[in-house]
């Protein structure tokens, strides 16, 4: 196969390319190493996979870290089918420097996750049922009632038996990966 078609701006011009989620693919890392491109030095691989029932904050988490965000919640995600595709290029991407959010209230569906986007940590949030419910109500959205009888299903289905920890905050749960304020030092860095 030629690789003669080269991307808009080539690796080999722009060398943070690599950092474009449209040069995830195998097939484009080849051709710009074939062109003559090599990768830049790198922070290493990060992907934390925030679970916990609606209303826990895992958005407000992920927020805080200043890395890329991956919840299906957003409204970017037309189907369940574009999340997941999604997540496998973050599982793929060898740069991968994100957050994934899903409920995640089961075991098994904590490892289809942290597999799909190859999770190098992951941790829950949990708070009582009356603290969520509070949260989901002074969101003011129209999906309430749907998102409070949500927070009644994920305790239904929760269990602990994968021993993932509760998130600590940043700092505690990655040193030396985020600055006093939270964020992702790498992020600040210029990276």
């Amino acid at each position: 196969m030629s690789c003669s078609v080269q991307h808009v701006i080539p690796q080999s011009v722009d060398p943070l390319r690599i950092w474009d989620p449209m040069n995830w693919e195998p097939a484009h890392l080849r051709c710009n190493k074939e062109a003559g491109a090599s990768l830049p030095p790198s922070p290493h691989r990060l992907v934390v996979a925030l679970f916990g029932p609606p209303g826990a904050g895992k958005t407000t988490a992920a927020r805080e870290s200043g890395l890329e965000i991956f919840d299906r919640d957003d409204d970017k995600w037309t189907s369940e089918h574009a999340f997941r595709e999604a997540l496998a290029n973050v599982g793929a991407n060898p740069f991968a420097r994100a957050v994934v959010l899903r409920s995640g209230a089961s075991s098994s569906a904590r490892a289809k996750t942290m597999t799909a986007c190859a999770a190098t940590h992951a941790y829950l949030l949990v708070e009582s049922r009356s603290v969520l419910a509070a949260r989901v109500s002074a969101r003011g959205r129209d999906d309430k009632a749907i998102t409070l009888m949500a927070i009644g299903q994920w305790f239904d289905q929760f269990d602990r038996r994968d021993g993932v920890e509760d998130f600590p905050g940043w700092q505690a749960a990655l040193p030396g990966e985020f600055g006093e304020d939270g964020s992702d030092m790498w992020v600040a860095d210029g990276w």
